[in-house]
């Protein structure tokens, strides 16, 4: 038995699960709202446990987080879009009252006011197998606050969320220790890793590369641009760094140091897209822009991923967002904001001294499409990303699909530069040769007789 987060008089208003339309993809919680409006109503934990988090966390806004022990079933629950009423390391009773439902979008993370609420099998967990249906699991047969039975129905209006606040942090050299799962726990979705700056190389890109994957965060990687080295060198170190993983979508960082040359970073970006990566990002402080640029279009360049910060003060990510305002998301130069890194000053993972973090506003379908370039709901190509592959000369091996593909482009690659070499060494014309042999098979001419 549990009792329902709510109060009576709420509905479900985005069920757990897959959702059609704009905002198809997996819904990892269930939503609850309530004629009128839910702000202000109160928020009540479903079982006895521990309070682990209660305050700023990426997407909600704010959050209250309970680890549920084994006397009571075991589990984790998340509250999120609320305003905490309870501290971590506090215990609570099913039924008390542990927080209300923030009223206010532009604290909340920028949705209607409702209740979102998750149900993890065991700890805090990623999305994916342990977070559970919580209509079909811990809430199945609760009673309401007070103990009146539950017959939960969906809004009969097809409520919708507004796109999220989805936060991340960017992270280098500087970070060398940094627990990327911890930065997961505490709701971050997304980082962007130094990989190199001009011909100088950040050694600890490839193991925050490895722990962000694991960890299961949307990973990029950025090249600071340099005014003294060239596209070719920029692009080469990058790619040696990260050791040719072309699926790694790369920011150019243009700040102190890049120089006055608009047409410098379009070469650099040009370089770097020739070795196969794709440039999703222009890091461009709107300040370096104006000051030290003079303004310029930058039209031919990606999205921005610009920077302002309301203050310097350490504080939690999503506080330090609250108190920002907008100005962040004007974009400048002829192109749009992607990600606003708002401080410098974020309090992540115990660096209490401050860490880079930045705001993507949207689903969390449009995230993954920006760093990955799948469009939102191509589940196809994901879906063949994560098969594996049986070796032809072994059956007892397979191989992951992704990185299996990524060597056989390589290899098909070199192959077709050798032959053409050898086949150029040997006097033959390689374009006529090939063009005759598709028009042989398709029967516009005739082989040669020997």
């Amino acid at each position: 038995m549990a009792t329902m987060p709510v109060e009576q008089g709420f509905y479900v208003t985005s069920p757990f699960g897959n959702r059609d339309g704009e905002w198809a993809g997996m819904h990892w919680g269930t939503d609850f709202g309530h004629d009128g409006g839910s702000g202000g109503y109160p928020v009540f934990a479903v079982k006895s446990g521990t309070v682990q988090y209660a305050g700023g966390a990426s997407g909600f806004g704010m959050w209250v987080t309970i680890d549920h022990p084994t006397e009571v079933g075991g589990g984790y629950s998340v509250y999120g879009h609320v305003v905490p009423e309870v501290v971590p390391g506090q215990w609570v009773n099913e039924g008390d009252r542990i927080a209300r439902i923030n009223p206010d979008s532009s604290t909340n993370g920028g949705v209607a006011p409702h209740l979102h609420f998750e149900w993890h099998r065991y700890v805090w967990s990623q999305p994916g197998p342990d977070r559970l249906d919580p209509m079909a699991t811990v809430l199945a047969g609760a009673v309401w606050p007070g103990g009146a039975p539950v017959t939960v129905t969906e809004n009969p209006q097809g409520g919708e969320p507004m796109s999220e606040v989805i936060y991340g942090i960017d992270i280098s050299n500087h970070q060398p220790d940094i627990d990327l799962h911890q930065v997961g726990r505490e709701g971050f979705e997304w980082v962007i890793i130094k990989a190199n700056e001009g011909t100088w190389r950040d050694r600890f890109c490839r193991l925050h590369i490895d722990a962000a994957r694991t960890a299961g965060l949307e990973v990029g990687v950025y090249c600071y641009v340099v005014h003294d080295a060239s596209p070719d060198e920029h692009a080469d170190t990058l790619n040696e760094v990260v050791g040719g993983d072309t699926s790694l979508p790369v920011a150019l960082d243009i700040e102190d140091g890049s120089g006055h040359d608009v047409g410098h970073f379009h070469r650099v970006k040009e370089a770097i897209e020739r070795r196969g990566y794709r440039v999703f990002l222009t890091y461009m402080p709107s300040w370096y822009w104006r000051d030290r640029l003079g303004c310029p279009q930058l039209e031919g360049l990606p999205p921005l991923w610009t920077s302002w910060y309301p203050d310097m003060d350490v504080d939690f990510a999503s506080t330090i967002y609250e108190r920002s305002g907008d100005a962040g998301w004007q974009g400048y130069g002829g192109l749009d904001v992607a990600i606003w890194q708002f401080t410098s000053s974020a309090n992540v993972a115990g660096h209490d001294r401050g860490i880079d973090a930045g705001a993507f506003r949207g689903t969390r379908e449009e995230l993954h499409e920006l760093f990955t370039g799948i469009p939102a709901g191509d589940k196809d190509i994901e879906e063949l990303e994560s098969m594996r592959i049986q070796s032809a000369v072994n059956e007892s091996k397979t191989f992951e699909a992704e990185p299996f593909f990524r060597i056989q482009d390589r290899t098909l690659w070199e192959v077709h530069k050798m032959l053409r070499l050898t086949l150029q060494m040997q006097g033959v014309d390689v374009d006529k040769f090939i063009q005759d042999e598709i028009d042989i098979d398709n029967g516009r001419k005739q082989r040669p007789a020997k």
